[in-house]
């Protein structure tokens, strides 16, 4: 469930346009039907623009997702990386060339900028995360926006109506806080 700051729903500055969620559930897609779906979240990943306009990351994040969803999961590792996608020799030394660590790092950076901006409301939602090189993968359960709006002046019972938020609390001048879009 998001929670609002009281300040930020007077001052309009919090973020009512997207739905009301709850913690991402973590997910391992078993079906062909789920593993499609990890495949539709990729394209919409890659497309936009902080991985369309680079070779390298959509690349690091479509070869880590496809050896994962194939059941290879174990074979990523960061020499494997570095020799299958970065083409670098088969004996290079990783103690001196980062380049699969800092790509990785940026990978991850990427994938939270999306999921903080146009994909916050994917249902679906792909991470790399720390010390790892095998993604995750989440599903996020969105739910009707008549919902409870927890402050930290307490609870709001309300609802979302175009935009605009009208929620009751005892606290308020009357039990009615109106914020107008």
């Amino acid at each position: 469930m998001l929670t609002w700051k009281l300040e930020d729903v007077i001052n309009g500055s919090s973020t009512r346009q997207r739905p009301f969620m709850d913690k991402p559930t973590k997910w391992r897609p078993t079906t062909p039907a789920e593993m499609t779906e990890i495949r539709r979240e990729l394209e919409e990943v890659l497309a936009a623009p902080s991985f369309a306009n680079s070779k390298r990351y959509p690349a690091f994040l479509r070869y880590v997702i496809e050896k994962t969803l194939h059941g290879h999961a174990e074979e990523l590792k960061e020499r494997t990386l570095g020799t299958e996608i970065l083409h670098r020799a088969p004996d290079y030394d990783s103690n001196n060339d980062t380049i699969v660590r800092v790509t990785a790092g940026e990978v991850r950076r990427r994938l939270f900028d999306f999921y903080h901006r146009a994909g916050a409301e994917h249902a679906i939602h792909i991470s790399l995360p720390l010390g790892s090189y095998v993604p995750e993968f989440f599903r996020v359960e969105q739910h009707n926006p008549q919902t409870e709006i927890a402050t930290e002046a307490g609870p709001y019972s309300g609802r979302l109506d175009e935009g605009n938020l009208t929620a009751s609390h005892p606290a308020t001048p009357g039990g009615l806080l109106r914020r107008l879009a």
